[in-house]
């Protein structure tokens, strides 16, 4: 059976996979990312034996990358944060095809979950389609008839430098800033205010945490605005690890966005949390390089 072999690069971990064609998973694990600690050239290491290991094991057709960072159109990373020392620069695509002497795609991990979505999650067929990952940081993508829309220098969709009032959207807005609140707020180490905790806290009536979580989905609706105004998409998806509390935080948003949104796009715009999970950039990781091997994008599934 045809196999590809998929990474979704993060700062503290890498997720690795291997799935058919149509991204049913064949094998899964999640590796501990080393370029923090020893630099890019440990991190490549590292790819070059999974995809070793993965070739020994399965017929692979292609290798398909999500990672944080700006890619450019030959798979090299052109700007990456200093969470990834040294990693700017690397001709990833290049490596890793020298590597297995088969196609490679490099994709940047938002428009990987974005891709993702659109292809088998919460965007299925949408268009104009935006994306948004919401974690330590905040990502996002701008997806056209099932292609990412990267605009004159590759940063379309980079919303996370949107400025708002009290800072940036991803200043404001992501996890790290909710678990930072919550901890200041209740005079806790910082470790021990979990994104996980904090919802969990909101949730059984707890209102320093839910204070904090309706300020984090005024922030991200705030920032959903332009992109809104701007865009005009059919839908917009929130994806990364607040996905996992859906049915809790979208009242809130829907809420803070009819503050700020004129009724007829409120109405006309669908607004979902993402559907993959931690799978969403390996999936939309496939997607790409079945775009590279076909020259067609895969159809989004019905449904």
């Amino acid at each position: 059976m045809p196999a590809c072999a998929l990474f979704d690069i993060g700062g503290t971990a890498i997720k690795c996979g291997v799935t058919d064609e149509d991204g049913r998973f064949l094998w899964k694990e999640q590796r501990e990312n080393p370029v923090r600690a020893r630099g890019p050239a440990a991190m490549l290491a590292l790819l070059r034996e999974r995809l070793r290991a993965y070739a020994s094991r399965y017929a692979l057709i292609g290798t398909g990358v999500s990672t944080a960072g700006v890619v450019d159109g030959t798979g090299r990373i052109a700007f990456v944060s200093e969470s990834f020392p040294g990693y700017t620069g690397t001709r990833l695509a290049e490596i890793l095809g020298e590597e297995t002497g088969m196609p490679v795609t490099v994709e940047n991990d938002a428009a990987c979950a974005g891709l993702g979505e659109f292809w088998q999650g919460a965007g299925q067929g949408a268009s104009p389609f935006v994306c948004l990952t919401v974690g330590t940081g905040v990502g996002g993508c701008v997806i056209v008839d099932g292609k990412v829309v990267r605009g004159a220098n590759g940063f379309a969709g980079e919303v996370g430098f949107i400025p708002l009032a009290d800072g940036t959207l991803e200043e404001t807005a992501a996890t790290s800033a909710l678990r930072h609140s919550v901890a200041a707020a209740k005079g806790l180490p910082l470790p021990e205010v979990t994104g996980e905790r904090v919802f969990q806290w909101a949730k059984s009536g707890d209102e320093v945490a839910a204070a904090a979580v309706r300020r984090q989905m005024a922030a991200l609706a705030a920032g959903l605005v332009p992109v809104c105004y701007t865009v005009n998409p059919s839908a917009v998806v929130i994806g990364g690890g607040i996905a996992a509390q859906a049915d809790y935080l979208l009242p809130i948003l829907r809420e803070a966005l009819r503050e700020r949104l004129l009724p007829p796009l409120l109405a006309g715009t669908r607004f979902a949390f993402a559907r993959l999970g931690n799978d969403a950039g390996l999936i939309g990781a496939l997607y790409c390089l079945r775009q590279k091997i076909s020259g067609q994008p895969p159809a989004p599934l019905s449904g």
